[in-house]
């Protein structure tokens, strides 16, 4: 679970300009594909994950960083979902935690057990989540000091290492966010120019762009070269534009859509890898109206 912010130019409900919202996303780890968004307007990433609760179960495990780390969040979801955040040194319950100067232990805050853990980090790993949050604009100065991070589990039997692993591939939804925001129109969806309903159309080219992306891991997935490498995700994602585009144009005739997909999966196989060629991918395109995503939904089914 993270979040993602995306400029904007447009005013609120009140009438007051805002610069940007936040879109709170579940990553599934082991595909690599977003399993739901949710459009905070007032940036605040506990109220997207509590409107997405809905999708989780008692089973499922969250990941999160220190932003998601605060006792009234984790009281919140703890008889809910099990879950693995960083928290901070200064948090009461990190605190009776460190006086017991113990790897792991578990602690009881308002009536609850958690389990702690500690996690040291080597200096490259510290300096590289430092530069990320001061990137961010909300580093602080645990972060530039700290080669500890404490983790807090509601989940009282996972093993030490099983928890560090998870965690450790928390780093993965910030990669997919890079990915999603270099191929797909998220990073700014909506000029004031040319945008006569901000809110629609920034519901319409985030949720464009998440399904293209999931549409796209699952293609590089499938798909293997002749050297037994995976294809880049950036030429995955501009044949799966371009595909998008036929489909919306009505230039695929009636061929089903998934069997358009095993082609593409064959198409990028056997063909070379474009980087020999020196040819460059097509720019993200932007998602001009509505009835092109309901041509797209009708050519789906």
């Amino acid at each position: 679970i993270d979040g993602t912010v995306i400029s904007l130019h447009m005013k609120n409900s009140l009438g007051l300009n805002k610069a940007s919202v936040t879109v709170c996303s579940l990553l599934d780890m082991n595909k690599g594909t977003f399993i739901d968004y949710n459009i905070a307007e007032n940036c605040n990433e506990h109220d997207g994950l509590k409107q997405q609760m809905h999708l989780l179960t008692r089973n499922d495990v969250l990941v999160g960083d220190r932003n998601y780390g605060k006792p009234g969040l984790m009281g919140y979801l703890y008889d809910s979902v099990k879950f693995i955040f960083r928290v901070s040194h200064s948090l009461t319950m990190s605190k009776k935690f460190l006086k017991l100067n113990k790897r792991s232990a578990i602690v009881t805050y308002e009536d609850k057990k958690y389990k702690f853990i500690r996690y040291r980090v080597n200096k490259l790993t510290r300096n590289i989540v430092s530069e990320h949050h001061r990137n961010a604009g909300n580093a602080t100065q645990e972060d530039e000091t700290t080669s500890e991070f404490l983790l807090c589990i509601n989940d009282l039997t996972i093993a030490n290492d099983d928890a560090i692993k998870l965690y450790k591939g928390r780093w993965k939804i910030e990669t997919k966010f890079k990915l999603l925001k270099s191929n797909f129109d998220i990073r700014e969806p909506v000029k004031a120019s040319n945008c006569k309903n901000p809110s629609k159309q920034i519901n319409y080219n985030v949720g464009m762009s998440f399904a293209l992306f999931n549409m796209t891991v699952d293609l590089q997935n499938e798909s293997i070269v002749s050297d037994g490498r995976k294809p880049r995700f950036s030429r995955c994602a501009s044949e799966v534009r371009n595909l998008c585009d036929k489909a919306i144009y009505g230039l695929l005739d009636d061929i089903v859509f998934s069997d358009l997909m095993i082609r593409l999966m064959r198409h990028l196989s056997n063909k070379p890898d474009i980087r020999q060629h020196g040819c460059r991918n097509h720019k993200r395109g932007r998602y001009k109206s509505k009835y092109r995503i309901e041509c797209l939904n009708i050519e789906s089914q």
